[in-house]
């Protein structure tokens, strides 16, 4: 018979958490202060707004190591119109 053994490894130390509304994360080595930030500060979770990113930018140009990358994307009127009208 085979025993497997089930640990719980407990933090002692809270979640850190980083909340940052991005005024132009498209700007040049933007993301690589954004990725030095987290590292420097040992963010746990970061949560990034940017309300300028365009549609048509991928989403692999926004990545940092080591972190999963969520996005809700918003459509306006306009492009919404135009995607239908297609």
């Amino acid at each position: 018979m085979d025993v497997i053994q089930c640990t719980t490894v407990t933090s002692q130390s809270p979640l850190t958490v980083y909340v940052l509304n991005a005024a132009a994360i498209t700007k040049l080595h933007a993301v690589e202060h954004l990725a030095m930030d987290l590292v420097s500060y040992k963010v746990d979770i970061a949560v990034v707004s940017e309300t300028h990113l365009k549609w048509k930018q991928p989403n692999h140009c926004f990545t940092v190591n080591d972190y999963s990358l969520f996005c809700q994307e918003l459509v306006d009127a306009s492009m919404e119109r135009h995607v239908h009208e297609q």
